[in-house]
């Protein structure tokens, strides 16, 4: 897991300067990324899943038969209500009470989350949410945020049998989650690739194609720029209506120069522009 932590702390002036983020949500992330990266270190120290499939045709963690050993279910159950409380310190109106005394009587359900997550199912995310009295939005950045240490560290530890080269796919070769920002390494003619909102995971993609919905007809995909911004652009495809914001690094920087995480945070202003022009994320 990249020291996200030290990044945003890097650029905060620049964020600062430039509002790329309310000054109250700052300390919030800092705390989330310390949190990950806490947690990140424990569940790193062993396998913590179950079943994986080397199949280059499916991802390697089985969504639908996901199961968590007892070593990983103690560390979730343990980092559950830091996180929680982190979240409900700025925003208090998020009530976790009945998700928390669920998962406490209901032993399948860390199982049944995970599973729920990574099957792309709208209709059983928002279910689920419900079932907690939740929204859908706070939801899911619940459970990313408090999944992500141990898919990450899942993703780091099989990161020899992920065929991040060959899979060519819209989501995730490790866990089957969608990608939530793209990077084009070497200049505009260099390779694509996408990465993980969940496990952290860059695969390399195809040039011309919606990241969406993997549409290749040239004249329904396209991209356009923002002013005076030579970093990012937005790749959109008029088939799905889906787009995805790219950072397009110059041959002369290296990747490692950037953090995608931070970048996703760091750019609301393109979302806001992509969907101000009729287009959405999965």
């Amino acid at each position: 897991m990249q020291d996200h932590k030290a990044f945003i702390l890097g650029r905060k002036s620049e964020a600062m300067q430039k509002e790329l983020i309310t000054s109250d949500l700052f300390p919030f992330y800092e705390k989330i990324f310390e949190y990950q990266a806490l947690y990140y270190k424990d569940f790193l120290m062993e396998d913590c899943l179950s079943p994986v499939s080397i199949n280059s045709a499916s991802p390697i963690i089985n969504a639908s038969t996901l199961t968590f050993n007892a070593f990983a279910k103690r560390i979730l159950l343990k980092s559950l209500n830091e996180l929680t409380g982190l979240i409900r310190q700025y925003n208090e109106g998020l009530d976790f009470s009945l998700f928390l005394a669920s998962v406490t009587d209901r032993e399948g359900l860390i199982d049944q989350s995970a599973r729920t997550l990574l099957s792309l199912n709208a209709d059983a995310m928002k279910q689920l949410a419900l079932d907690h009295r939740m929204g859908l939005e706070e939801f899911l950045f619940f459970l990313v945020n408090w999944m992500k240490p141990v898919f990450v560290s899942q993703q780091e530890r099989m990161a020899d049998s992920v065929a991040v080269d060959d899979w060519q796919n819209e989501t995730c070769p490790l866990c089957g989650f969608y990608s939530d920002i793209a990077m084009i390494v070497g200049g505009k003619e260099g390779k694509r690739y996408l990465h993980c909102a969940l496990c952290e995971c860059q695969w390399l993609y195809k040039r011309v194609a919606c990241a969406v919905c993997g549409n290749e007809k040239h004249n329904t995909i396209g991209y356009f720029e923002i002013e005076d911004d030579k970093l990012h652009r937005i790749d959109y495809c008029e088939v799905c209506k889906g787009y995805i914001k790219t950072l397009v690094i110059d041959k002369f920087k290296e990747p490692s120069d950037y953090d995608l995480v931070v970048e996703n945070l760091f750019t609301p202003h393109l979302d806001s522009t992509a969907i101000e022009s009729g287009y959405m994320r999965p």
